[in-house]
Parts: structure tokens; C-alpha cells; sequence
């Protein structure tokens, strides 16, 4: 067949559109899913019937054998995935530690946050029995296939809020920190104020409560919250560090977001290096991480350069000895960084003892030199600079 010029250039412009349409599809970013957490089914002996959890992970787990706090969120499905960023933003600030989030989807609320059955309520009265959910299948499960401290942390909203305060009362070393925005203090309030007055006065706390109304909710439903707040501010309970908020201009459903990110913030606020804190001398730091880690019930460890510029504060100061034993306790709490080694050798040669210091500026250099630390040409530079001086 004769193919004339015009056909030639009508192909040609036919392939080249095809060609690039193939191109712009390749180009076309396939994209990789985010994975924010896991779905998991619990087969629950307790209620009976399958529950739904939903797991975030915090940045770097996987590269790591750290063990986490938990937080527990009630109406998982409502708050797990802004909740996993909140978290994940605050730590990455200093703000709070890394933490694990655990949402838990509640098939029946009313059942299974109501403390005792209510005659208006249908199939209420099962918040003992979500206790005993919690204490015998679910903190198993999450201790069992996750890395956790004994730190557990609750949020609720509305009757959840209510059964996290309910929960506090009836066994404090269920969570060690309890989150209620707009707690439903009123719903059954005359048994639960009395049931809270039984559990001020007679609990032992080792725990923080952090509590919140709306500033647009119902004039009731204010009152029985800031009831509550007086109840507190006359038991005046040992052990307990509470704070109560109002968030002015939010309704019943707004406070949610504003209570966890201020109430997670309070709990952990001991946690926070200040610049105090930073500016303290090595064993002042190590008081303080051992006061914190009783407080909260597990080890929270001296971040490595803190100490490290503890030891540089004594150094500079001319404190030697202080600053040698700031750097060699360093060592001891992280065997593997070739920086603790590298500033003990400094102190050494600032001291004029130069064989320790070769001894130390060599054991960086080679730990450097084995994990690839960015550092390493620095550490090479000290280690041949106090060669040269032994010469």
C-alpha cells in the first residue's frame, strides 16, 4: 500500500502521542502504602465474642530492643490514627516518650462502660468484666507479641471517660496515667461520686489524672464534672498528680483532640530535658532519671548526651576528676558509643594522661570504624594526634 506524505506525518504524530501517553503511564508513581499500625481479632472468653484492636508501632522499633509505655485508647477506631501522629510528633519534639498505641474498637459501650447495670440503659453493667478483659486477655496479648514497659496509659471520651476514672478508682495500678476528656461524671452520679469518695480515701496512687470539660457543654454536665474536681481538691489524695481543664469554647466533641495532646504532655511532663536539667551536673542528672523512673515504674535511662555534656560542663570548669567520672559512667551505660570513649579520652589527655587517652581514642576509633560512624574521620584525627605525642 502507497503511503503518502500526509498519512507519514499523521503516523508519526500518532506514535509520538502514544509514546508519550505510554510514558506519562509509566511515569506515573505507583506508590507505596503507609502502614500507620495493625489490625488484630482477640477471641475474648471474657465477653465471648471476637474484639478488634488496633496497633502503632513507634518510629524505629523495629531497629531496636527498646521496651515502650502503652497507650490505651477507648473508641479505637475513632482516635487511632490522628492519636498515632500526635504521639509520634510529640516524641520526635521531646515532648513525651515513644510510645505504643493500642486502640480498642467497643462493639457496646453502654455495656461495657457502665460500672453497674442502669434501668434505662439495656444490657448495661459490664465495665468490671471489660476490667477483667483488659487485666486477663488484652494486657497479655500486647506484653506477649510487643515490646512494653509496666506503663499504661488510658484515654476515654464521654462514658469512657467516666469508666477511665471509674477504672482508676477501682484498681490504680491498672494504668498509670488516665486521660478523661469530658468524663460522664453524671451518668449514675450518685453511685459513682460515693464510689469515688470510697477510692479517694482508701487507694494508694502512684498515678496522674488529667481531666477536661467543654466550655459549651450543658450547664449539668459542667457542674457534675467540677463536682468531681471538688472531690478531689477535699481528698487531697497522696500520690495522685491531677490537673482538670476547661476548654473554653469547645463543645462535648471538640475537647477530645486538645485533652490527649495537653493530658499526654502533663503526664510525662518529668520526663522533659529541660534546660535546666541539661545545664545540671552529672550526678544531679542521675538522681533525677532515678527519681523518674520510680515515679513512672520502669528504668528511664540517661540519654547518652546528657551525660556526655555533663562531662564536657566539669571539663570546662576544670573539674577533672568530675568530668572523667561523668565520662566513664557514660561508658558504662553505653559500651558500644564510640563518642563516650572518644570524650573520656579527651578528659585523659586534658590531664595530661596520655596513655589512657591513647587507650580510649583507640577503643573509638575502632568502634566507629565497625559501625560505620559518620564521626569516624574526627576519632581518627584524636587517635593519631595522641600517637604523635607519645612519639
Amino acid at each position: 500500500m502507497k503511503v503518502t506524505s500526509k498519512f507519514r506525518f499523521c503516523l508519526s504524530l500518532l506514535g509520538f502521542f502514544l509514546i508519550l501517553t505510554n510514558n506519562t503511564l509509566i511515569a506515573q508513581p505507583g506508590g507505596e502504602g503507609i502502614v500507620i499500625g495493625k489490625s488484630f481479632q482477640i477471641t475474648s472468653k471474657v465477653f465471648n465474642e471476637e474484639r478488634t484492636i488496633l496497633v502503632y508501632t513507634p518510629e524505629g522499633y523495629r531497629n531496636s530492643d527498646e521496651k515502650y509505655p502503652v497507650l490505651y485508647l477507648l473508641d479505637g477506631y475513632d482516635h487511632f490514627h490522628y492519636v498515632s501522629g500526635m504521639v509520634l510528633s510529640l516524641a520526635r519534639n521531646g515532648k513525651i516518650p515513644n510510645m505504643i498505641v493500642v486502640g480498642i474498637q467497643n462493639p457496646n459501650r453502654n455495656r461495657d462502660f457502665t460500672p453497674r447495670a442502669l434501668p434505662d440503659v439495656p444490657n448495661s453493667g459490664g465495665g468490671n468484666k471489660f476490667i477483667q478483659f483488659a487485666k486477663e486477655e488484652l494486657f497479655p496479648f500486647i506484653d506477649k507479641n510487643y515490646r512494653t514497659e509496666p506503663c499504661r496509659v488510658l484515654m476515654g471520651h464521654s462514658l469512657c471517660g467516666m469508666f477511665a476514672v471509674y477504672s482508676l478508682m477501682k484498681d490504680p495500678e491498672l494504668f498509670k496515667g488516665i486521660i478523661a476528656a469530658s468524663p460522664a461524671v453524671y451518668v449514675d452520679k450518685a453511685y459513682l461520686t460515693d464510689f469515688i469518695k470510697k477510692g479517694l480515701d482508701n487507694n494508694d496512687f502512684g498515678n496522674f489524672l488529667y481531666f477536661t470539660v467543654g466550655g459549651n457543654e450543658l450547664p449539668e454536665d459542667i457542674k457534675a464534672i467540677k463536682d468531681f474536681e471538688n472531690l478531689l481538691k477535699e481528698s487531697e489524695p497522696e500520690g495522685l498528680k491531677w490537673s482538670f481543664e476547661v476548654l473554653e469554647d469547645k463543645g462535648h466533641h471538640a475537647v477530645v483532640f486538645m485533652s490527649i495532646y495537653n493530658g499526654l504532655q502533663f503526664i510525662f511532663a518529668d520526663q522533659v530535658i529541660t534546660d535546666k536539667l541539661a545545664n545540671e551536673d552529672a550526678d544531679d542528672i542521675i538522681d533525677h532519671f532515678e527519681k523518674i523512673s520510680g515515679l513512672y515504674g520502669y528504668e528511664i535511662k540517661v540519654p547518652e548526651y546528657l551525660l556526655n555534656n555533663a562531662g564536657y560542663k566539669h571539663l570546662r570548669e576544670g573539674n577533672i576528676y568530675d568530668a572523667i567520672k561523668a565520662f566513664e559512667e557514660n561508658i558504662s551505660r553505653y559500651p558500644n558509643s564510640a563518642n563516650a570513649y572518644n570524650s573520656l579520652g579527651e578528659a585523659y589527655e586534658t590531664n595530661n594522661q596520655l596513655q589512657l587517652a591513647k587507650e580510649n581514642y583507640e577503643k573509638a576509633y575502632r568502634l566507629a570504624s565497625k559501625a560505620g560512624d559518620p564521626n569516624l574521620y574526627l576519632f581518627m584525627q584524636d587517635y593519631e594526634n595522641i600517637l604523635n605525642k607519645l612519639r
